[in-house]
């Protein structure tokens, strides 16, 4: 490979290396946490993440060329984690986030008495209680809000919902660490639901703020009884005594959008977007940390409602099926399909993910024995190996575009050859690769080998 390869400098690359160095510096304050801790996963996970991080795992691509054939300077991790306290991870989640949304609702057409409405629903935030317990409250009481047919089945039909946590700002204004005895977890979901008119009242003479009081009732009934369920009692520390909850008018493409409405663009990227930001991890004590990974790990990040829950067999009836009275969700599905999205080229691929469930344990033995530096270097062999593999990869996909590492290390499609594709393992990845294969690389000899 061409170490000492001269690049130009266009505009963009500067921006692009801001980018990846901001993502880098609070990435290793989290990593050197993590690596503080007594916790082997821990270690394990700061480790991951450090490694991750490093110039040699940051790449910027100059000359890259998008589906619609638009020429972008990129950037990326060449190898990354499957962790949730992983930057790029999450930045891949919400991509996937937005995917899933579209193949859920893009079934899915109104009736005629039907609009699309984005829902935020919330939850009194509960001091001293821990994530998965106050996780598994907000979730109990969706399913018993899910299951009332005097209000919710009457109403919505189809849709789909995601989850977010913040750990609030009291802490912040006050100038101290965040606590769970003192602060506490705030849940709340957002929604994309295909629903009937919900009721709503005016409360606040001045703002002309709105209050849906028949969906807040038959939520509070159900966050009630489900907290009884866990053994807790919820506050609602409002001028009602009712949990917030949000209902706003979803406006097609095109259409002005006004006060309590959305953009279905909007709608769709507030709905799918990760369940937190790293930002925000960054504050929480490791043991707080580990919790919210282990509690979230193999989570579905958006979860389908009623008929746009296809797993079940269900799907809208033909002869439910009436003309829109707004746009359908399949006609935003590429929406998201823009710059933006495809400079992140670390998240194009699942297969580009390295999961490295073969040296977890190996390497949990080794920091439980207090062999850290082993583990260190059993992580890092790891990341090399696939680092040259996604080179290659990188290359193949877009032979045109030239390649740098945040250490000065070039590369280019001029630095492989045919032979350095011929690994068996490599084959089906090349081969669903969303991008055509360059001819100059000859895709007959790549099927045939």
């Amino acid at each position: 490979m061409s170490i000492a390869k001269t690049t130009s400098n266009p505009p963009g690359r500067n921006g692009q290396i801001k980018y990846l160095e901001t993502i880098q510096a609070d990435t290793r304050v989290l990593a050197d946490k993590l690596k503080t801790s007594d916790d082997p996963e821990a270690i394990y996970y700061g480790l991951q993440l450090a490694e991750s991080v490093a110039d040699d795992n940051l790449f910027v691509g100059v000359g890259m060329t998008n589906k619609d054939g638009e020429v972008f300077t990129g950037r990326g991790n060449l190898v990354g984690t499957s962790s949730r306290l992983d930057r790029f991870y999450l930045k891949k989640q919400a991509k996937t986030g937005r995917e899933d949304m579209g193949a859920y609702l893009g079934v899915i057409k109104l009736r005629n008495d039907e609009r699309w409405r984005f829902l935020t629903l919330t939850m009194p935030k509960l001091k001293g209680y821990q994530f998965a317990l106050v996780m598994s409250i907000f979730d109990t009481a969706f399913k018993k809000l899910r299951d009332n047919r005097k209000f919710w089945k009457k109403k919505i039909r189809a849709g789909a919902k995601s989850k977010e946590f913040t750990l609030g700002d009291e802490w912040n204004r006050q100038g101290r660490p965040w606590t769970l005895d003192d602060d506490g977890y705030h849940i709340h979901a957002h929604l994309i639901v295909a629903a009937k008119w919900i009721e709503n009242r005016k409360i606040n003479e001045k703002t002309g703020e709105k209050y849906y009081r028949e969906l807040a009732e038959e939520w509070k009934k159900a966050l009630v009884k489900s907290a009884r369920k866990h053994g807790v009692v919820l506050d609602f520390n409002t001028d009602g005594g009712l949990p917030i909850v949000d209902v706003r008018l979803i406006k097609n493409r095109g259409e002005s959008v006004g006060a309590g409405e959305i953009s279905l663009k909007d709608a769709i990227a507030e709905t799918a977007k990760y369940i937190t930001k790293q930002s925000t991890l960054e504050h929480l004590p490791v043991d707080q940390l580990m919790e919210i990974s282990r509690f979230l790990k193999g989570k579905r990040m958006i979860e389908p409602l009623g008929e746009a829950n296809k797993r079940k067999g269900r799907g809208t009836p033909k002869a439910a099926i009436a003309e829109p009275v707004s746009d359908t969700i399949r006609d935003y599905s590429t929406l998201f399909e823009n710059k933006r999205d495809d400079t992140d080229t670390s998240v194009l691929e699942k297969q580009t993910i390295e999961t490295f469930s073969r040296i977890r344990e190996r390497c949990l033995a080794m920091i439980k024995a207090g062999r850290i530096s082993a583990a260190e270097a059993t992580i890092r062999a790891a990341f090399e190996k696939r680092r040259a593999f996604r080179k290659r990869y990188l290359a193949r996909c877009y032979p045109d575009a030239e390649f740098m590492t945040l250490d000065g290390v070039a590369f280019c499609s001029e630095d492989f050859t045919i032979s350095d594709f011929r690994e068996r393992r490599e084959r089906p990845i090349m081969e669903t690769h969303r991008y055509p294969l360059p001819d100059s690389l000859g895709r007959a000899q790549v099927v045939g080998m």
